[in-house]
């Protein structure tokens, strides 16, 4: 009974290191992952000034 318990310890051990080995690759994972592009209102007004010129010089 005692040695039972002994190998399910172990087993719930050996489970959670492998969890956790896992949880650590995933940090690692989004840490490295770069940021991505955040659109803002700068951006959009940069976007139809951008536009407007081009319609402007293409006489549209």
């Amino acid at each position: 009974m005692e040695q039972e318990e002994n190998i399910e310890e172990k087993k719930a051990a050996k489970e959670k290191r492998k969890l956790d080995k896992a949880d650590e690759k995933q940090e690692a994972h989004l840490a490295a992952t770069s940021a991505r592009f955040v659109w803002t209102d700068g951006a959009t007004m940069e976007l139809l000034n951008m536009i407007k010129e081009t319609k402007d010089n293409h006489g549209n």
